[in-house]
């Protein structure tokens, strides 16, 4: 089994993430991506910049023939600018407002564009994904979560997921 941890910054959507790809020739999954948890959902605050509010989102998931994840040149259909599928991971906002849960449409959409985790496919992999989101600094609403599934190079669709309550402070 190898292990790679590799540092990755979006510059779309201002989201950042850090993910660790873990090959296995023996393992089998689906061809389908799989998230199989959601590891945490958080308030991380920044000391040196306490205007800007980040959300941390850990999750793994698993993807037998490793085909998930898009190279900037992705562009043509169906990745292109505009299509469904130009992102490939997908993320829902909701909010509690007067004790129930709303989906609420952002200004700017939180999905994102991964970045390819194999260039060895198929090769099933299996990823823990670390992704920064930004917040608002100043929030309605105090509890949050996210729903989320990623899309494979072969527009394989896996399992939404939803992250735990996130409670914030609305100073």
């Amino acid at each position: 089994m190898k292990s790679t941890t590799v540092f990755l910054f979006l510059t779309v959507m201002a989201i950042s993430c850090l993910f660790t790809v873990q090959s296995c020739q023996k393992t089998e999954y689906p061809i389908e991506p799989e998230i199989i948890e959601c590891i945490s959902f958080a308030e991380v605050v920044d000391p040196q910049d306490t205007a800007s509010k980040k959300g941390k989102l850990v999750f793994l998931f698993t993807d037998g023939d490793g085909d998930i994840g898009l190279n900037p040149e992705d562009t043509l259909y169906p990745f292109n600018t505009g299509s469904e599928y130009y992102y490939n991971l997908f993320i829902d906002y909701y909010e509690r407002q007067n004790g129930t849960f709303v989906k609420v449409d952002l200004p700017v959409p939180m999905s994102a564009r991964i970045p390819r985790m194999s260039n060895h496919t198929p090769e099933p992999i299996e990823v823990k994904l670390s992704i920064d989101i930004f917040l608002a600094s100043k929030p309605k609403h105090d509890t949050i979560f996210l729903s989320f599934y990623l899309v494979d190079r072969e527009l394989h669709k896996s399992n939404v997921m939803e992250s735990p309550l996130l409670v914030r402070n609305r100073d």
